[in-house]
């Protein structure tokens, strides 16, 4: 069955509810754009699954908004791959809290840069 992602549109992806988010599959959250993800609303965004976190694409990350890297919990921020932590803009890894980077890996950790 194909992902109710493919060819949704940005604005009716920020009226989806968390439990409408959260009730799709990993593989729903493989076939987001960069787009459709910067169209998630900090509360969407913070409702999410840690699964569906670390199945963002390295863009998908890139293309977080600062609100949307604020709003991460700490246990959405552990769920980061470290390919997905290399991925973060130097705004972004500003936008980090301390609580968050504190739940790092000690490869995430490593991974940060602001290069």
């Amino acid at each position: 069955m194909a992902s109710p992602f493919l060819g949704m549109s940005t604005a009716n992806i920020a009226v989806l509810t968390t439990n409408q988010l959260n009730s799709l599959t990993t593989a729903d959250y493989l076939v987001l754009t960069t787009d459709q993800v910067r169209a998630f609303t900090t509360d969407q965004f913070a409702s999410l699954q840690t699964k569906f976190i670390a199945a963002l694409t390295t863009m998908d990350v890139a293309a977080l908004t600062t609100d949307q890297v604020v709003a991460l919990r700490t246990d959405q921020a552990a769920a980061f791959k470290t390919d997905q932590i290399v991925a973060l803009t130097t705004s972004q890894v500003a936008a980090l809290e301390t609580r968050d980077i504190a739940a790092l890996t000690t490869a995430g950790t490593a991974a940060l840069s602001t290069n």
